[in-house]
């Protein structure tokens, strides 16, 4: 709503919880206490610069010796904050005397009007602006266990551990690239260069994956390189401002073709990586003697992809 000339989000919430174990009925001599809860709220981003809405310039060095005024941004009076939704259901459970904690917790949320960097033309002077388009979603679940393995007048240890999943999904982008490959069909996003690496954000898949090149060997000798009964090299590398074909030769890694045309280029790209974890957590412990403590925590991730980033320097030969 708009008040005072400035712009205010509302972003409500509504939780709700039953306390089932205390119920006349409830009759289960081992739990101590069960509590259910369910919700939805909304809750909304801004983190982006103050000036992002705004015209501003800003001082540039030309040729190493003279200072001059650029623009810097051009004006969206238009943006605002992103908008997530968020609907939530749990457990809270003691048992054995208490000797058993266990809580567990469903979500699924939806955000809109993504802040993105929209592409410009050329023409603009400018490469990108701040707006609001796409959505993504997220869905997961996570499971916390805390077991008191000791219970002694002076000595208590208590064991812990949790475990979590979800899954991350872009359902709407503006503005998108098409990027063709052979396995993931059409793929319509956007990608960014981040160390030497390329991550794309595409429609249908989780926000980040990793997108290159499928190997498949090396070219061990010049005859494995070369198709004699074609008379032709089996793969070339193409130039895309020259148009220039050159042969993969002995000791060159062997891209995989995906569209099955004898040269490696762009449109053989596909997603290789995910840098999302198919389940994380943590092991926790905490022992006790009168009133000193000893604790320590273990996180984990599990399933994820990661990026070597010293290996691409250590193996690229370029310094």
């Amino acid at each position: 709503i708009k008040l005072g000339g400035v712009c205010w989000g509302i972003f409500p919430s509504l939780q709700a919880g039953w306390l089932a174990s205390s119920e006349s009925f409830f009759n289960v001599d081992f739990i101590d206490y069960l509590k259910l809860t369910a919700g939805i709220d909304w809750s909304g981003n801004d983190n982006i610069s103050n000036s992002a809405a705004f015209c501003y310039h800003q001082n540039v060095q030309y040729s190493s010796k003279m200072m001059g005024l650029v623009i810097g941004n051009i004006e969206n009076q238009s943006i605002q904050w992103e908008t997530t939704r968020r609907v939530n259901a749990g457990l809270d459970l003691h048992a054995f005397n208490n000797r058993l904690r266990l809580t567990g917790n469903f979500f699924h949320n939806v955000t809109n009007n993504l802040l993105t960097l929209k592409k410009l033309d050329p023409l603009a002077g400018l490469d990108y602006v701040w707006s609001n388009g796409g959505a993504l979603q997220n869905t997961g679940a996570y499971v916390n266990a805390n077991v008191r393995v000791l219970n002694a007048k002076n000595w208590k240890w208590e064991v812990g551990a949790s475990v979590g999943t979800y899954k991350n999904v872009v359902t709407e982008l503006p503005d998108q690239t098409v990027f063709q490959s052979e396995k993931d069909g059409a793929l319509r996003g956007y990608t960014s260069e981040i160390y030497d690496g390329t991550i794309l954000t595409a429609v249908g898949h989780p926000a980040g994956v990793f997108f290159g090149y499928k190997t498949d060997g090396v070219f061990a000798t010049t005859a494995e390189a070369y198709d004699a009964e074609k008379g032709d090299w089996r793969l070339y590398t193409e130039d895309v401002n020259t148009g220039v074909l050159t042969p993969f030769e002995a000791g060159d890694v062997k891209f995989v073709d995906q569209n099955g045309d004898g040269k490696i280029n762009e449109s053989d790209r596909i997603i290789i990586g995910n840098p999302n974890p198919d389940i994380y957590g943590n092991i926790n412990s905490n022992l006790t003697y009168k009133n000193f403590s000893l604790s320590a925590t273990f996180n984990y991730s599990l399933g994820n992809d990661v990026y070597n980033y010293q290996r691409s320097l250590l193996e690229s030969g370029s310094s």
